[in-house]
């Protein structure tokens, strides 16, 4: 095997190597079998107090960037049926005492989203709130993030091996 010679050149450009350079000088190999070596139930066993109850971002704040020029929309409220009422009670409490939800100030808000209440799919007996928030979601502005690729780091360093194939 002809092993390609060297360079190393100061300052910022793309690499230059081939995938049957790579492979010749064990920078990267070919594994057609993956093992992760560690199942799922020792991880939840290994880490059953995050697994615990419901999940929540305590303590902690977000910037929603509200399009100004989107007029905020009052919903009317969608009365519960009474069949369901009690229980839509009883959720409410059991969701404020979970400190997933909290009372509304007092102050009038110009953003009203409704809630629906659904019955579980596999639990009939229980109900599901849920916020219709197709309102809103018009007003929130996206924020645009760009993961950067593996060549995209590479790029940014300093210092590069220049790997030529020299065939004979």
């Amino acid at each position: 095997m002809l092993i390609p010679h060297t360079y190393v050149a100061k300052g910022v450009s793309d690499t230059l190597i081939s995938f049957t350079t790579a492979e010749a000088l064990s920078l990267v190999r070919i594994c057609y079998n993956v093992s992760t070596g560690t199942s799922l139930n020792k991880i939840l066993d290994e880490y059953s107090d995050r697994f615990e109850g419901i999940g929540k971002l305590a303590d902690a704040t977000c910037k929603l960037h509200v399009n100004s020029d989107v007029t905020p929309v009052s919903q009317p409220h969608r009365r519960a049926p009474f069949k369901v009422r009690k229980k839509v009670e009883a959720e409410l409490k059991r969701l404020k005492s979970l400190d997933i939800i909290e009372p509304v100030k007092d102050t009038p808000t110009p953003w009203v989203s409704p809630v629906r209440v659904v019955t579980k799919p596999t639990r009939p007996n229980e109900i599901r709130l849920c916020v219709d928030m197709r309102a809103p979601n018009k007003a929130i502005q996206k924020e645009q993030h760009v993961s950067p690729t593996i060549d995209d780091k590479n790029s940014q360093s300093q210092w590069r091996y220049y790997l030529l194939e020299a065939r004979s």
